[in-house]
């Protein structure tokens, strides 16, 4: 009951219905236990194990969305420009413009399409020896850190509805799974750097972030969408 009240208290903004609402809810703990049941089970665990790998449909997936995202983010930012303040439209526009970047990444500035090779030098400081940011020595093995970041800040934007100069920031409460799921996973993950854990622990982590990063760019997405809904109204 209290989970409806906070739900029926929020959907009406977002020009959402509240069915609509609770499946967004959810929707991260389902996928997340079918792509869970899918590895567990013998049979399908090879189909499991090569969605999640690089080049295949969780990451491109994640490129499409993290792409689009930045592109209708831009566009609501600019649609917005003259209706609210200068700081809600540099927010939305560096926030596009971080998904922009997050899509690029994810496909190595295009070298997947067009294989490219790497200049020497970068070869050198790029533990995979591509042309990509989060893959450089120092920062590849820690991405669990921007992560828990994305996390932590939507959940702090959900309390943004109480202060009104950052009301038109704030974050849907039926995102709100999207996030708990992103951050236990990346303490796990953190936690898996200092602690040896159980068998196959490391590996699942490790093959997880794929779909952990597919979450941020879904939630991205929806956070735009549903606040220029919402805006809009």
């Amino acid at each position: 009951m209290f989970l409806k009240n906070k739900l029926v208290s929020s959907y009406n903004d977002y020009k959402i219905s509240y069915k609509t609402a609770k499946s967004i809810l959810l929707i991260p703990i389902v996928l997340s236990l079918l792509l869970g049941l899918v590895i567990i089970i013998p049979s399908s665990r090879l189909f499991g194990l090569w969605l999640l790998e690089e080049n295949k449909p969780v990451e491109l997936l994640t490129f499409v969305l993290f792409l689009f995202g930045g592109i209708y983010g831009f566009k609501f930012s600019f649609k917005i420009l003259k209706i609210k303040e200068r700081l809600i439209f540099f927010f939305y526009f560096i926030f596009s413009f971080c998904l922009i970047f997050l899509a690029l990444e994810e496909i190595a500035w295009g070298q997947w399409f067009f294989s490219f090779e790497t200049p020497e030098y970068w070869q050198k400081i790029n533990v995979q020896g591509e042309t990509t940011l989060h893959n450089l020595k120092g920062i590849q093995g820690n991405s669990e850190i921007f992560r828990f970041i994305f996390g932590f800040g939507g959940i702090c934007g959900i309390f943004f509805k109480r202060l009104p100069n950052f009301d038109d920031l704030r974050v849907p409460i039926f995102l709100t799974t999207w996030f708990i799921i992103i951050i236990v996973h990346s303490i796990f993950d953190y936690i898996s750097d200092y602690i040896e854990l159980k068998d196959g622990m490391n590996f699942a982590l490790s093959k997880f972030s794929e779909f952990i990063e597919l979450l941020i760019s879904i939630s991205a997405f929806l956070y735009l969408i549903l606040n220029s809904r919402r805006i809009s109204n």
